[in-house]
């Protein structure tokens, strides 16, 4: 029996270890799950089984298995992040390769802790169930200092049936009831192998109630917005978004452009005349050499076929404040490639407004900028205590959203990966923010699985606060979200390709639970999660 015992239990470790990594790559390479988004429900069940019915599994092991399904499914789910940084930041392929290894292992780390403290849990002889690992787990992502804004609950956001409860707390209550549902499938399986057949049944029969509660839910919500859309009049707005498709080009020292922005905006909007004739408003993407109050724009004619197609256009650009007094700084030239020297004391990623006859006018600043590429990474954590110029100028934060004013409607701004901060998008809907729209530029990271990933961050936040989003991208992903979070079909631009969408979107005016109390409800999840640790810790004094 020993001779046999030996290899039997290493061929459950093995068959452990490979559905856990399988999950992870799964996760990381396909998220968000376009044609199979159900999968979301059992892709943490390797984990939470190894965890919480392994018999064996420790603090220690715990503590691994969660650090390594963390990063690997950050790794595989970002690893297009290595070309950005080659590209933007000039690193060689090693540093960049280090440095993003640690980003990996900082985002695995809720996953590290979720596992150490099921560990402990089951050596306590009261193994985490599956309401515990939700609440425990969810509680853990929130609390994370932010690093970049994706949960794993982007791999659901293009599942609209299941992420409407996101209008009663936010994309955190989604990621507690998909982890939810993992722990039900990994307690059936239990009961099925372990021929438990009272806990086979509860399990089964807590699922079903769970999705058909979730699902049901997620009906009704999109069949009311529908008709509130048919009954309501005078709340749509007409919005085109335009891609240019700018060739940003990467050979390890230089980022190069064969034509100006400003030229590739022009063309792309000439050969799609008929799309933005009768438009509301025109987006532009997030472009790092466009400005939209230089001599180059005035002399492209992308000026004069704005002001000739009379409608509003919101356009990003950078806002520099010289200061005859600041220190030297440095930067290459766009177009020659020579070394210039300036004086300023503060730079801004901006949104600006060229309404017709009127010249362009500052909107937005950016208030988040990325990590690494526009700010360093203590000022990104401690904003408030401003670094001192040096050889490099950092973006500076802006301070307040911006809304503009289109009509009857309120537009609020955001550029690139704020979509993923539910938090600035609140401020702009208690302002009166009728419809939200993000500039964006993904070129960077050569790769449409980034672009979809950060779309799904941002059809959320329509979901959260039922206001519909456009995402006006420069390679693709960019798209007309409903308020439902549903993509408007035909909306969704290729990758890698010049494109000019226009949609009429629906703008309800209603107040979400979310927009109204944020995530109060995961004080439940901490009374969940002290209540088990406490039983447990009784449970092993009375042993």
């Amino acid at each position: 029996m020993g001779q046999r015992y030996l290899p039997v239990e290493c061929r459950k470790s093995w068959c452990s270890w490979g559905s856990l990594l399988t999950a992870a790559l799964v996760l990381g390479l396909f998220s968000p799950l376009e044609k199979a988004p159900w999968l979301a429900c059992i892709l943490l069940a390797p984990l939470i089984h190894m965890l919480n019915h392994g018999g064996k599994t420790g603090v220690l092991k715990g503590l691994m298995a969660g650090w390594i399904f963390g990063t690997l499914s950050w790794a595989f789910g970002t690893f297009w992040l290595l070309h950005a940084m080659e590209s933007l930041m000039n690193l060689p392929f090693w540093q960049s390769l280090f440095s993003l290894a640690g980003i990996w292992l900082y985002q695995g780390i809720p996953f590290a802790l979720f596992g150490a403290l099921c560990g402990w849990m089951n050596r306590k002889g009261t193994p985490a169930g599956p309401l515990f690992c939700a609440s425990l787990l969810t509680l853990l992502i929130y609390l994370r200092p932010v690093l970049f804004p994706v949960s794993w609950a982007v791999a659901a956001a293009f599942w609209p049936g299941f992420i409407q409860i996101a209008d009663l707390g936010g994309e955190l209550l989604v990621c507690f009831c998909l982890i939810f549902a993992n722990g039900l499938v990994v307690d059936i399986f239990s009961g099925i192998r372990q021929r438990k057949l009272k806990d086979f049944a509860q399990s089964l029969i807590s699922l079903s109630i769970l999705l058909v509660l979730i699902l049901g839910y997620g009906a009704w919500r999109i069949a009311l917005l529908k008709g509130d859309e048919r009954e309501t009049v005078g709340r749509s707005l007409r919005v085109a978004s335009v891609q240019p498709n700018v060739p940003v080009r990467w050979d390890r020292k230089n980022i190069v452009n064969f034509k100006t922005d400003e030229t590739l905006c022009l063309e792309a909007l000439t050969r799609n005349p008929d799309l933005v004739r009768d438009a509301d408003l025109l987006l532009f993407p997030e472009l790092p050499r466009m400005d939209c109050r230089s001599e180059e724009f005035e002399k492209s004619g992308l000026k004069g076929k704005l002001e000739h197609l009379l409608i509003p256009a919101l356009l990003h650009g950078r806002e520099d404040i010289p200061a005859p007094d600041a220190p030297v700084i440095h930067r290459v030239d766009a177009h020659d490639r020579s070394i210039v020297e300036e004086k300023i004391k503060a730079r801004y990623s901006a949104v600006f407004v060229l309404d017709p006859g009127k010249e362009c006018a500052l909107v937005y600043r950016k208030r988040i900028p990325v990590p690494f590429s526009e700010t360093s990474l203590y000022s990104y954590f401690f904003p408030e205590e401003a670094e001192e110029s040096g050889a490099k100028l950092w973006l500076s934060r802006g301070e307040s959203p911006g809304l503009v004013r289109v009509g009857d409607f309120s537009v609020q701004p955001l550029i690139c990966f704020e979509s993923g901060f539910p938090e600035l998008v609140r401020e702009g809907v208690d302002l009166g923010a009728d419809l939200l729209v993000e500039l964006s530029n993904d070129g960077w990271f050569f790769s449409s699985r980034a672009e979809k990933k950060h779309l799904g961050m941002a059809v959320f936040r329509a979901v959260e606060f039922r206001r519909p989003l456009v995402r006006s991208s420069n390679s693709g992903g960019g798209a007309h979200v409903r308020a439902t979070g549903e993509i408007v079909e035909g909306t969704l631009s290729p990758h890698d390709t010049a494109w000019v969408t226009r949609e009429i979107l629906f703008c309800p005016d209603v107040s979400t639970v979310f927009a109204r109390r944020g995530y109060v409800w995961l004080w439940g999840a901490v009374l969940i999660v002290c209540w088990s640790m406490r039983a447990a810790l009784r449970q092993c004094r009375k042993a």
